[in-house]
Order: structure tokens, then sequence, then C-alpha cells
């Protein structure tokens, strides 16, 4: 991203997380536009752009990231920022069937009380309360939850009850804490100028407390000057009239200019700037705040915002939070004696608070954290060797900007599967999708709980029958490599013309096909077992379950292109597999099962607690 804001975080957030994750994840951000150097700028620092295709119809980028990229179909994990990009996370969940983690970077109830509209036109409390109850509704559908900050965490943990909210405090901005040679000669400036940034929608100019320091400079007299970036193209002077219509600073003490997208233009005002205020009444967490002590410039922020909760911890944070954040005389107070520090004394704290603050929180301990967090939800994903995390993330713009949205992904190189192979715990099961170990580490609880709830509903009859049960037993655990699948039948045939036999060794490569038989064999009336090699299974056919020596088949379909239907909460783990029967005569007669036929899985074991396993039947008719 080249825009400031919360842009500037996701930069920054992706460029540590690909730093930190270098050699285990590739990190991808998924986005709406770029550009080549753009593209330049993301390659230098370890991270692949992925634009996404236009949907015909739409002028909207956040419906094209509804989409998930040709280049990565099926990513374990998507990371959303906010409501906005929340909603296009969920589709991409749910086509791709991967787990989910939320950033939330506002509270919009608090938004609602101070935000201003004609009552005529809109109640902006009850319209930021019902945008409040999608940001939950978010929440709770996913996976996991990071606020931006411990003010935001504090809220939302209230809000979301029985969920652990996870938190991510941002680091210094590397693109603005590079030492510049740019500066004020303030041996000939005599003026104290004071800055403030932000979006001048005019239900926000009140939210923002931009009145409160316009009110402050004001009395202050004509040596005090106040500069206000953040106007949209074409309302700037009704930006300044809505100042000097509800502030007592003059026109001579006030500038106005456009919001500002590019970083170096962003800076370059920075260094202009004597002070930055950042006035809310309420505010999730403040980036632009933190911007300016990368940069550092010398700041003062309102006790209610987020970047606040965050400087009580850093040494020297308090000097800089004004806790009477609505009294206009206690900001003109703070303005006055920041005004009466020499220039020397002013840039020299400024650094000695950025440097104190990258004590307190860097970007590679919080990315670290963050790694663990996307670690333990992919303890989830039904994934052996490769992990993918696809990451939404929001971008501020101007209204002139070409509404260009990113998302990141994160692709694992490697699962941890040399961990998994020294364990000999029994599994972790979570939710509906079973923690992947080798099956050599599964056998001995999971299998052998499996093997003894069979025998005690279907006694072998002959030793011949017991010998091929135990071999293919042992067989699955010392050759398989994936858990078994989630099933349903179809007890209706669709005959192959040539029999098919798939190797163990070939069933990675043409398991995508469309249709695999992987099991094939003649059942008498007396009925028998019938032992699926290729996935963790075996079939039981009872006596007079079929009217005559008849050959059964056990196929693998590809579960986008047969499916059973699935419900909010349920996920298709694995394959469809397809039973089914017909006559050995040569005719194109099939046959349906007369009595019931049991198909044993190794997810079979009963005394396994906290997994809940389910099978559905799909119908030819849901072929898509």
């Amino acid at each position: 991203s080249s825009k400031s804001g919360l842009s500037t975080f996701n930069r920054e957030f992706v460029i540590n997380l690909a730093e930190i994750t270098t050699g285990s994840m590739k990190i991808y951000c998924y986005v709406s536009k770029s550009d080549d150097r753009d593209r330049e700028d993301a390659k230098k620092h370890g991270v692949n752009l992925i634009n996404a295709e236009a949907v015909p119809g739409s002028r909207d980028p956040l419906d094209w990231l509804k989409v998930p990229p040709p280049e990565l179909q099926h990513p374990h994990v998507i990371i959303s920022h906010g409501r906005k990009l929340g909603t296009p996370a969920c589709h991409i969940v749910r086509a791709a069937k991967c787990k989910w983690i939320q950033f939330v970077h506002v509270f919009c109830e608090d938004l609602g009380k101070y935000k201003k509209t004609p009552p005529a036109i809109i109640d902006t409390i009850e319209e930021n309360e019902e945008k409040q109850k999608m940001e939950i509704e978010l929440c709770k559908a996913a996976d996991a939850v990071v606020a931006v900050g411990s003010r935001l965490q504090q809220k939302y943990s209230r809000s979301l009850l029985n969920v652990k909210v996870e938190i991510i405090t941002p680091g210094i901005f590397g693109m603005f804490s590079n030492e510049s040679k740019l500066a004020v000669d303030r041996a000939v400036v005599k003026h104290f100028n004071v800055s403030m940034f932000g979006r001048a929608t005019f239900e926000d100019l009140s939210l923002k407390g931009y009145d409160i320091v316009a009110n402050a400079i004001g009395p202050l007299g004509r040596n005090f000057e106040l500069t206000f970036v953040g106007s949209s193209p074409g309302e700037h002077r009704q930006v300044e009239q809505w100042f000097l219509d509800n502030t007592g600073v003059s026109r001579n003490q006030l500038t106005i200019r456009g919001y500002c997208s590019d970083p170096e233009e962003l800076k370059l005002m920075f260094y202009q700037s004597d002070l930055v205020a950042l006035p809310p009444r309420t505010e999730g967490f403040g980036l632009v705040a933190l911007e300016a002590i990368s940069a550092g410039i010398p700041i003062l922020v309102s006790g209610e915002s987020g970047i606040a909760e965050a400087l009580r911890k850093v040494e020297g944070g308090n000097t800089v939070i004004v806790e009477l954040d609505e009294d206009a005389d206690e900001w003109a107070r703070r303005i006055r004696e920041v005004s009466e520090e020499g220039a020397e004394e002013r840039e020299a704290k400024a650094r000695r608070l950025r440097d104190n603050y990258r004590k307190v929180y860097s970007w590679r301990a919080e990315c670290e954290r963050f790694k663990g967090m996307i670690e333990k939800v992919a303890k989830n994903a039904n994934a052996v060797d490769k992990l993918d995390i696809t990451i939404d993330v929001e971008d501020q713009k101007p209204a002139e900007s070409n509404n260009q949205t990113t998302a990141s992904i994160v692709e694992s190189e490697k699962y941890q599967m040399d961990e998994l192979q020294k364990s000999s715990a029994a599994p972790e099961m979570q939710g509906s999708v079973s923690h992947p170990k080798s099956l050599q580490v599964l056998g001995e609880k999971f299998f052998l709980s499996a093997w003894k709830n069979y025998l005690k509903t279907t006694p072998l009859q002959s030793k011949e029958k017991r010998d091929e049960f135990m071999g293919f037993m042992q067989d699955l655990l010392g050759g398989t490599s994936s858990p078994s699948v989630i099933f349903t039948t179809d007890p209706e045939k669709e005959r192959e013309e040539t029999p098919k036999v798939v190797k163990r060794q070939k069933r990675e490569e043409s398991l995508w096909n469309n249709k695999v038989m992987v099991s094939r064999s003649k059942i008498s009336k007396e009925g028998g077992i019938q032992m699926v090699q290729n996935v963790p299974s075996c079939l039981i056919i009872p006596s007079k379950a079929l009217p005559t020596p008849t050959e059964v088949t056990c196929s693998i379909w590809h579960p986008h292109i047969l499916s059973p239907p699935l419900g909010r909460n349920e996920a298709l783990v694995s394959s469809v597999l397809e039973l089914a029967c017909g006559s050995l005569s040569g005719t194109k007669k099939s046959y349906k099962f007369n009595g019931k036929v049991k198909l044993a899985l190794s997810h079979s074991a009963s005394d396994i607690k906290g997994y809940e396993l389910g099978s559905k039947t799909a119908h030819p008719q849901t072929i898509l």
C-alpha cells in the first residue's frame, strides 16, 4: 500500500510478518489494483502482490476481492481487517473451506455518540449500533479475533462472550522513522504551528475533536497557527467555514489542506509542524499519532484514544496525553507549554519517546506472537503439507482515489510434520476438524478403538477374513499419510467402462480428477468385507444385502464436483466416497442394497472426546 493511516499499518504488518516467517511462509498481498512501483516495493520486502480480477457488472473493488485469487484457490487461513473487508473474507472462507482471523480497528457504538448529522437525515447512534452488530457478527463467524491495541481489546472482550480477543499493538513505522535532513529553520520562523491530520467528512469533524484544538488555538493569539490536513477535493472553503462558524480560531490562524495519501508528502508536512495533535472524543487507536511519533515529531493525544492506552506503558508517554480531553482550555495550556520549550529540546524529547515506544512495542515481537496465533488456528485446518493463509486488510483512501483495496496471503512452505512425527501424545481434537497428526501417531489411540468397536458389531466368521482385516489395518498404520474422509454414499452406480486400479503412490496426482475408482470386488449373497486401501475405510455388507453375486465399487469424487449440502457450521474435511453395486452379467442392470451396509472409518472411535464427525448423502443432482 502507498497510502497512510490504516494502510500504513497494513504495509508494516505484512512486511514484518514476511521477515519473521522467512523460510516457513510466503506472504502475498491480494490487491484490487497495483502498479510496477507497488510490485517492486513488495518484492524488495519479500512480499508478492496478486491483483484481483475485475468482476463484470461491478465497479466496487470489494466485490472483486470476494473471489479467491486464481493463483491460490485453496488457502487454509484468511485474515481480514474490519467490517468492509470482513464480508469479502467470508466469501473466500466459504468457497475455500478455510479458517479465518478477523482484525477489529473501530468500535462503532462509540463513534455514533459523536458523529453529527441533521436529525431529519439519519440517527447516527442507531446507524452505528447496526454497524457494530455487523462487526460482532463477523467476529463470531471467524475462528479468532484480534484487536489493534488494548482499548479495542477491552471493548470487544465485553461484547464477545466466551471469545478470547487477542491483541496486536503496532510498532514504529519504518517508512516514517528514517532520519531526515529536512528541517524548518527555527531561528527564522517565529510562529508556532500545530497540525491535525484526518478526513473532513462533516459528520466526523466533531467526532475527531478538531473543534477542541481550534478553540484552544484561537485565544492563544496570532503567533499560533493551525493547519488542518484532510479536506476532500472541492471542499476546502466549506471546511474552512465550518471551523470559522463552530470554533474560535481566526482565518489568519487557519490553513486548510487536502487529504494526503502520499507518505513522502506526509513526512514533509510532519517536519513542517511544531506539534501534531490528535484530539478525538473517541478513537480505536489513532495511527496518525504513531506516524508522527515514528517521524520524531512532538505530539499531544487525547486520553480517549487507543494510542494513549499504549503510551501509558511507555516511559515518558504520560507527558503527551491530555486527560481532560474535551477541555479546550487544558489543550491551550498544554500547547503553550510545548511552545515555550526550545526547538532542540522538543525534538530531543520526541526522539526519546520514539526510542522508548520501540522498546515496549516492536513489530518483531508482535509478529512473532501473531505467527503463533496463525499456527494455533491452523491446527484446525485439514492440511498436511501446506498451510495457506489469506489476510484481508482495508485501505484508507481519499474520495478521488482509485478505490484500491488490499489483502495479504501467507502460504506456509512446510507444515510442522517433524514435530508431529516426534509427538506420541493422543491427537488434539478441536471443533469438527482433527489436528493433522501422522497415522503412525494416531494409530494406537485412534485405530485400536475403531477396530474394537467394529469387531463388537461385526464378528469375523473365519481366520481368512480375520487375517485379511488385520492386514488391512496394519497397512493403514504403516502406509497412509492423511486422515480419513467425511463421506456420503450414493446407492446408484455410474459404471465405468474400464476398471482402474489406483495405487497409493498415485493417489495424490489422480485424486483431483472428477471421479477415481479405488476399490472393486465381487460380493456374494452371503455378504462380505471390502477393504478400501486408498482411504482408511472398510465396507461391511451383511448377508442377503444383495440378491445375487454382485460387483461392488468404491470411488472418490472431487468435492467440487459432487458434494453434500453443508450447514453453516459444517465443513467437508476431505473427499466424497461413492458406494455402488451392479450386476456382473454384463447387463446395465444395477441394484440397491437390501440391508444396512456399514462403512467403518478410521474416525469411528467412540471414545475420542471433543470431536464431532458426521456423514451426509450427496445425490447426483448435487453435482455442480
